[in-house]
């Protein structure tokens, strides 16, 4: 084979055989009738098996078989049937990379989830995580807990940048062996949550659409006291400028982090969700998605 380029001309000269050249596996083949070595499936093919097997499982894992499986069969028709156009090949670990890409580690959060990258996002920034069933769930809504959670996270970097608390805690009912001490008292030094009096901070609440806009415009804004005061015209009808967040969500919209639920309703009193949380949590802190 000296001189040969195998790639482009992959004949074996003195055989009446065809196959690839470069790693392929040579056996003796007395046994099969052949006068000289077998070759056997070139290691390079078996490499790529391998990580077509591997792209195959994590779409799957990812995005569901449901969505891996007509990939599957628009390649392999029948046992003897099998797509022979190389394009075909590439664009089908062109489409399982999207699924994986696209999709999100949680098993409750599908592909075709309206927050499905936003939620994985937060995932791989360090924000969210799911619960110990190794689910998201998406829609059920947020507390006060939860949300200083996700914040102090965003703010500091993940999870493993947030500080311990203080030795002596800020409110009655959160106290130093509460599950999210660490995170709310986090966001109270940074100015982000303030209690609903001096030592009450309510973590089991509801946050509602204008809570949340006064929790994430402050973290954006390092504190309350550097978020301007609002427009002299309203963006959304049902948030007037006499109303007590109104600064605080017109500078959600002018960051882009908050749209309505149409042009000009916002829909302050609605609870908010960990999708929509991880929504918001990803545009006020720019994660890429």
């Amino acid at each position: 084979m000296e001189g040969r380029d195998v790639w482009n001309d992959p004949d074996y000269a003195s055989w009446d055989l065809h196959f690839w050249g470069e790693g392929i596996l040579l056996y003796p083949g007395g046994d099969a009738g052949i006068d000289g070595p077998a070759t056997s499936i070139r290691l390079k093919l078996i490499r790529e098996a391998m990580e077509d097997f591997d792209y195959l499982a994590l779409a799957a894992e990812r995005a569901g078989e449901e969505q891996v499986a007509p990939i599957v069969a628009a390649l392999a028709r029948s046992f003897t049937d099998w797509e022979r156009d190389p394009a075909a090949y590439f664009e089908a670990r062109r489409q399982l990379a999207d699924l994986i890409t696209q999709s999100c580690a949680f098993a409750d959060v599908p592909v075709d989830h309206w927050a499905v990258g936003e939620i994985e996002a937060c995932r791989i920034a360090g924000i969210v995580a799911g619960y110990l069933d190794g689910l998201y769930h998406p829609t059920d809504a947020v507390s006060r807990d939860q949300m200083a959670v996700f914040i102090a996270r965003a703010v500091s970097g993940g999870d493993d940048n947030v500080p311990d608390g203080p030795p002596e805690a800020t409110f009655d009912d959160v106290p130093s062996d509460y599950w999210a001490y660490d995170y709310i008292e986090h966001c109270v030094a940074t100015g982000v949550v303030e209690g609903y009096d001096a030592v009450t901070y309510a973590p089991d609440v509801i946050v509602r659409r204008d809570a949340m806009g006064v929790f994430i415009s402050r973290a954006m804004a390092g504190g309350d006291e550097n978020v301007p005061a609002g427009p002299a015209a309203a963006t959304f009808v049902d948030v007037p400028p006499h109303h007590w967040a109104y600064k605080y969500v017109e500078y959600c919209a002018a960051e882009g982090v908050v749209q309505g639920y149409d042009a000009v309703t916002y829909a302050p009193a609605v609870e908010v969700t960990r999708d929509q949380m991880a929504v918001y949590i990803c545009r006020a802190f720019d994660l890429p998605t």
